[in-house]
């Protein structure tokens, strides 16, 4: 007779391997956390104050800090939840208690869940930016971005309940996994598509804008062309959509795993690479974010440079059209 361990790991081995994996998690993820407090403080000195000229925008300023803010703030839980996690299971030692469940199943999914709609968002509201008279686009991405927030929300609640049941019951979670392969699916192909039209859109803007200013005569002789191209796309969010296909690679690799015949959940090599990728991605968010407001600052933008802010950029291929 089949029983449920032969299919499923027990909650020794769960917990042995989310052990494991939250110590790694909590190693990655405060040395990312320390470069990013310490490029957060190099990239807003000075830059967060509003100055009076004519290129300064406020709300733009709003925008920018609450997304800062939002990123510290998450990057911090990231660091926390796998402390909290080790913490509450070495001082419940041998069993587990249910401060862990919590820690490591609950706590689990909200720092990628912020940390993907605020990705999102800005990669959403820099293309819209530079493309301010064209009403199909913002409508494209307002449509994008809630439908994305709904299913990232599905997805975060049924991860939430799957892993709860999975963690207490030790039967895996196959009444939820539809709903969670479902939801985690249409979630990541809308954040993939979010990021790869807003990079497109933001890419073709920013070289429509250095086309203009040659044709004006200005030229930058502080960077290479092949480093100007390399700065561009970091800009235009490449990076993001590069985590965005790792993620989706991952899970669809679980995936497939977990559909295998018998049951079995695969290999852990798999699924050790995936619990690592995902608990360090809110911090490689986070950092990606803050190196281009960093390459912004020190006025080694592709779209912002000396002599034009992002505004002007906005209205160099605009004005001309019209």
């Amino acid at each position: 007779m089949t029983t449920l361990n032969s299919k499923f790991p027990t909650l020794a081995e769960q917990l042995g391997v989310s052990i494991y994996d939250n110590l790694i998690s909590l190693i990655l993820n405060s040395v990312l956390y320390g470069i990013f407090i310490a490029l957060v403080l190099v990239s807003t000195s000075g830059f967060l104050i509003p100055k009076t000229t004519a290129n300064t925008s406020g709300h733009a300023y709003i925008i920018i800090f609450c997304c800062i803010s939002i990123t510290v703030a998450t990057m911090t839980l990231n660091v926390i939840v796998p402390l909290g996690s080790l913490l509450s299971y070495v001082s419940a030692m041998p069993e587990p208690s249910s401060s862990y469940l919590i820690w490591t199943r609950i706590g689990y999914p909200v720092p990628l869940l912020v940390m993907i709609i605020v990705s999102d968002f800005i990669v959403s509201w820099r293309a819209c930016v530079m493309w301010p008279f064209s009403r199909y686009i913002k409508a494209i991405f307002m449509i994008f971005m809630m439908t994305n927030i709904i299913f990232q929300c599905l997805w975060a609640l049924s991860y939430m309940s799957a892993r709860v049941v999975q963690g207490i019951l030790v039967l895996g979670f196959n009444s939820h996994w539809p709903t969670l392969l479902l939801s985690n699916a249409l979630g990541l192909i809308t954040s993939l598509v979010i990021n790869i039209l807003g990079t497109l859109l933001i890419g073709v803007k920013a070289w429509l804008h250095r086309r203009d200013m040659r044709v004006l005569g200005f030229r930058r002789k502080r960077l290479t062309k092949s480093q100007h191209v390399l700065i561009l796309w970091i800009e235009c969010g490449l990076g993001l959509c590069v985590l965005q296909v790792a993620y989706m690679a991952i899970q669809l690799a679980k995936a497939g795993l977990l559909a295998s015949p018998g049951g079995v959940i695969g290999p852990s090599q798999v699924n050790s690479l995936r619990n690592r990728l995902v608990a360090v991605i809110p911090s490689l968010v986070g950092l990606y974010l803050i190196i281009v407001s960093l390459i912004v600052k020190l006025k080694l933008s592709a779209m912002v440079g000396e002599e034009m802010s992002l505004q002007t950029i906005t209205l160099s291929y605009n004005g001309r059209a019209t």
